[in-house]
């Protein structure tokens, strides 16, 4: 994966991670579903990434954001906005090992920039919970 940097954090783009997908051979679907919440003027988008395996069995991955409709840059965006950032996050939660292993962040790209100016946390995997992923079995698995 090709990462950027982003004030000196590596990021890898959602297009590049969709790339590496690819570049896996993997059967994969993504999904997104989105909700307006009108008393807080924000759309909430909750992305879905299902990787199917020739056993029947499959894993599922999900990611979720929100933007609010109408302040920034990017008023009429909202929702695609935000589905970005969703699937970026479905599927950066499959690649996290392989994120960690280039020193990539886990975030969005809006939340790297972010981080010095606001109280967002964010930061590379820990060597524990790298560890962790790397010897997770398949317990998000579903078998038909």
């Amino acid at each position: 994966m090709k990462a950027i940097e982003i004030d000196g954090k590596k990021y890898v783009p959602v297009d590049e991670r969709i790339r590496e997908l690819h570049r896996r051979g993997l059967d994969f679907s993504l999904t997104s579903e989105y909700e307006f919440i009108p008393m807080h003027n924000m759309f909430v988008v909750t992305a879905a990434m299902i990787i199917n395996h020739p056993t029947e069995c499959y894993r599922s991955f999900t990611g979720i954001a929100s933007k609010i409709y109408n302040v920034g840059t990017f008023n009429s965006a909202a929702v695609s906005w935000a589905e970005t950032i969703a699937r970026g996050r479905a599927i950066g939660v499959y690649l996290a090992p392989a994120l960690a292993e280039i020193g990539a962040e886990l975030v969005s790209a809006e939340e790297v920039h972010k981080e010095d100016n606001s109280s967002v946390a964010t930061s590379t995997l820990t060597d524990g919970a790298l560890n962790a992923l790397k010897n997770k079995k398949q317990g998000g698995s579903v078998c038909r």
